[in-house]
């Protein structure tokens, strides 16, 4: 998985708005949602998850 951008789209992951955010022991962790409609997981400035990728 591209750790930069959405693996549905290919869009920059910094471009879509936290949904939501909470600290853990290995960072924070943020929901996006992208203007493809994928919601996108963040660890920190990585996307270690996505919903609805081919």
């Amino acid at each position: 998985m591209n750790t930069e951008s959405c693996p549905r789209c290919g869009r920059p992951a910094e471009e879509s708005a936290p949904a939501s955010r909470h600290r853990t022991g290995e960072g924070t962790l943020s929901y996006r949602r992208c203007a493809c409609g994928s919601w996108l997981v963040r660890l920190g400035e990585h996307v270690i998850g996505a919903t609805g990728t081919h």
